[in-house]
């Protein structure tokens, strides 16, 4: 069985023309463990799988903590009718792009439903949730992480079919670069009463009400909208380990150590996942 460094290389040298140097576009050769633009650029495969795209590492309040919680509530199929939904819009030829996939638990949720045929690329600026992502088993089935940065995407004007942007933030002109002419981008919107259990049972006042109509009107005045879907359901606390619920989410940032102790004490019966899913094109 190749190790994950030499998957990883195995997957970039198979389709290397989907990426370019995120500093300067130019085309990548493959030299020894590293990717190499025209220019002299280098990115080295690490022996977890992964490429660090970015200059720098960027400061960010996601934790390895957080990420973790957070895939243990993925495969406790949290997002299960979302997941569905989306796999059904992922009928577009080419690769998969998500984008801030974090620990890549929806990306392997959302491909090992469709043909292992499709190329399957996570990336985030979090090297904690790339690190989490690299665990997993992707051998052979082409899926590939990497860290790299929202406004300097390591990818071919044109080379991706099918860009995720679940509940991440978007940059609409980087997507319409690398998206192919009939490329789709599928974003995942929170509605006002997405994990509300834990909104208002952390916060008074405006913090416990949320409104997505801003990111849904810049979303309406930059593509064009195909198809939009409201999707809102409840599931029971039970099945899930109540502190992953709470934790996954920003929410418990900064929340006062009263109300996050009386949270605990007593807990909410049911979660709700309220989400607005959009299909576009650029």
């Amino acid at each position: 069985m190749l190790s994950k460094k030499e998957n990883a290389k195995k997957f970039l040298t198979e389709n290397l023309p989907l990426f370019a140097c995120p500093k300067c576009q130019k085309d990548f050769t493959i030299k020894d463990n590293q990717l190499v633009c025209q220019s002299g650029h280098s990115f080295e495969i690490s022996k977890k799988g992964t490429v660090y795209f970015l200059d720098k590492k960027i400061p960010t309040e996601y934790t390895e903590e957080m990420f973790q919680h957070r895939k243990n509530v993925i495969l406790n199929q949290l997002y299960e009718p979302l997941i569905k939904e989306l796999v059904q819009w992922c009928n577009e030829p080419g690769a998969i792009l998500d984008v801030g996939c974090g620990e890549g638990s929806f990306l392997k949720k959302i491909g090992d439903l469709l043909p292992e045929a499709k190329v399957k690329i996570g990336f985030d600026i979090s090297k904690e949730g790339i690190n989490l992502a690299s665990q997993q088993d992707i051998r052979e089935k082409n899926y590939f992480y990497c860290n790299a940065d929202l406004t300097n995407l390591p990818f071919q004007n044109e080379s991706i079919g099918t860009i995720l942007n679940i509940f991440s933030p978007s940059n609409y002109k980087e997507f319409k670069r690398v998206l192919q002419k009939k490329g789709t981008l599928l974003k995942v919107i929170p509605g006002e009463n997405y994990l509300k259990e834990i909104r208002q049972s952390l916060y008074e006042g405006k913090k416990s009400s949320y409104s997505n109509e801003p990111v849904l009107k810049k979303l309406h005045e930059e593509v064009t909208v195909l198809e939009e879907k409201h999707l809102e359901y409840s599931l029971p606390v039970g099945q899930f380990f109540f502190p992953d619920l709470v934790k996954m989410t920003p929410f418990s940032w900064s929340a006062s150590p009263e109300k996050t102790a009386a949270l605990y004490e007593k807990p909410f019966s049911e979660i709700t996942v309220d989400v607005t899913l959009v299909k576009c094109q650029l």
